[in-house]
């Protein structure tokens, strides 16, 4: 169940911290360790996103048995999605805080905003799962666009760096238009309550997640206009 993401979370620990020497310059950490703790805690959260997204837009596809043949509320198909996911995604944070004891030698009371931070994590996939599969049905090849769309948002969602190098770096003018990815505040504040002992950001917290519950209305209202026109087309 940990395997992919552990196995990411050796190739990316080694690839930038070790060989292109981003623990001291990059993160300002004297640790492999603490490097690695600080991707893997971004790859928790970003499998969630991956997982769920990439599987979307074959959604109603390949559950079409269900929308032929059986009268069933097609719209949970998304939501059981996300939950496998996140069943693993506890799973992976159990770990990160097993490796954050011995590591680093304590965990802050803070850990326990840990279901806050996943709230808007569960809104934003939720809110794409639907967009995505209701497109998926009308346009299989939406598939390889989405699969392109998870790389991109790979790289621009502070995974394999921290947000601070990004602000530090990026002119202010477009910091605050690439922080309107949700998932750059859902990584910074699992770092901030499991390996930083800081409480979340409140502020970009309570931007993020009101964006990512109007995201997943708008997936929702989506699915639910275009579902009545599904057993017509798979």
């Amino acid at each position: 169940m940990l395997f992919t993401p552990l196995l990411r979370l050796a190739v990316y620990t080694v690839v930038f911290s070790f060989l292109l020497g981003g623990r001291s310059v990059v993160w300002g950490m004297e640790s492999d360790a603490g490097v690695g703790l600080m991707i893997f805690a971004g790859l928790i959260v970003f499998t969630v996103f991956s997982e769920t997204l990439g599987s979307a837009p074959r959604l109603i596809w390949s559950n079409r048995s269900y929308v032929k043949h059986i009268p069933f509320p097609i719209e949970i198909l998304p939501v059981a999605m996300v939950g496998a996911s996140l069943v693993q995604a506890f799973f992976g944070a159990g770990l990160l805080m097993g490796m954050t004891l011995f590591f680093m030698n304590g965990l802050s009371v803070n850990c326990l905003y840990l279901p806050l931070v996943f709230l808007p994590l569960v809104f934003f996939t939720l809110g794409l799962s639907w967009f995505f599969s209701t497109i998926g049905v009308y346009w299989q090849d939406i598939n390889n666009i989405t699969q392109s769309f998870i790389q991109f948002m790979l790289f621009l969602s502070a995974i394999v760096y921290p947000l601070d190098r990004f602000i530090s770096v990026v002119p202010q003018s477009f910091v605050a238009l690439f922080r309107v990815n949700p998932m750059m505040t859902i990584v910074e504040d699992m770092r901030r309550i499991l390996l930083k002992a800081m409480a979340p950001d409140w502020q970009w917290y309570g931007i993020t997640l009101a964006g990512t519950f109007l995201c997943m209305l708008v997936g929702f209202a989506v699915f639910m206009n275009a579902k009545r026109n599904f057993s017509d087309i798979v």
